[in-house]
């Protein structure tokens, strides 16, 4: 692969990725986690939805006449996705704690 190729396929993997975290975060927060009652498996979780979710992208896309990318990019894309949404997670909890606790 020549560096133009590896410049585009990091881009394409963060934008998709970033693209995925809302749902996956919001996924996460309605769906899941009223069911998971050990937070310690949320970070896996996550990863796991942002690639099964990663892996419907490259059917739907053209659906928009869009071009398509291929299955594993589109996974391992979601996947990053999840780990963004996770993060995301872990500091809206964390907050959460410090505003109850009553510290700024």
């Amino acid at each position: 692969m020549n560096p133009e190729n590896i410049a585009q396929l990091i881009t394409t993997l963060l934008a998709t990725g970033t693209a995925l975290s809302p749902v996956v975060f919001w996924v996460l927060q309605r769906v899941i986690k009223p069911f998971v009652a050990d937070n310690r498996y949320m970070p896996l979780i996550a990863i796991v939805l942002g690639g099964l979710l990663g892996l419907v992208i490259p059917f739907i896309l053209p659906a928009f006449g869009m071009a398509t990318v291929p299955w594993i990019a589109s996974m391992v894309a979601g996947m990053v996705g999840g780990g963004i949404a996770m993060k995301t997670y872990d500091e809206g909890v964390n907050e959460g704690i410090k505003k109850v606790e009553g510290e700024e």
